[in-house]
């Protein structure tokens, strides 16, 4: 089966979803150019994560989680895309950068948005929830957001205590591809890892199951 997607700049992209047709076994045969670590596999743009889906066997995508970052009030994947991968979250925020026009206010006004998807959305929860997995992380370019989203993820799953020497000292920052989101590593405060609010709440889960089925 063909999808015809409307993607960057209004360009009709065609993926190919017939399994059977991908030139490459696994993600490793097919890795663009990123940083990548224990917790990420790569760090990339929305039309690679689509190459990736056309040219990978199904199965192995089914080993990495999705973070997808998209301009607010354009399409997300679709999800015939989304149940691809082990598990996904979508978040929408325009990629911005200093100076702006209207000063500190207009700053302020952006990191708001960017905590609210951030924190609403309940990234963290996500991150932990997938940790042991193999992340991909895309916005439209694979350039600002998403390696500043993955900075956010290495700094919170290795439980950075000093986000500026972390910085300064990150693989993704000093990469040649990147030029992070500098509001989004700025203004979003890293939790504390709740490993154990986690673990609580998927043995309610079970005990809720449980009571279900003895109804």
């Amino acid at each position: 089966m063909e999808i015809k997607h409307p993607d960057l700049d209004e360009v009709e992209f065609t993926i190919e979803m017939n399994d059977d047709k991908s030139q490459f076994k696994n993600m490793d045969e097919y890795k663009p150019i990123t940083a990548s670590s224990n917790n990420i596999h790569a760090i990339v743009s929305r039309i690679e994560v689509l190459g990736m889906i056309s040219n990978v066997k199904h199965e192995q995508l089914k080993e990495f989680v999705l973070i997808s970052i998209s301009s607010e009030n354009s399409p997300t994947f679709y999800e015939e895309y989304r149940t691809l991968f082990n598990d996904f979250i979508s978040l929408e925020y325009n990629d911005n950068f200093p100076p702006f026009e209207g000063g500190l206010q207009e700053e302020k006004e952006y990191s708001e948005k960017i905590k609210k998807e951030i924190y609403n959305k309940k990234l963290f929860d996500f991150i932990e929830k997938n940790n042991g997995k193999k992340f991909i992380i895309h916005c439209n370019e694979g350039i600002s957001r998403s390696p500043a989203i993955g900075m956010l993820l290495e700094m919170y799953l290795n439980e950075v205590t000093d986000k500026d020497e972390y910085i300064k000292n990150s693989d993704i920052y000093n990469h040649r591809r990147y030029e992070p989101n500098i509001i989004t590593l700025k203004y979003i405060d890293i939790p504390k890892r709740n490993v154990f609010n986690l673990k609580e709440k998927k043995k309610q889960n079970v005990k809720k199951t449980k009571k279900a089925f003895k109804q």
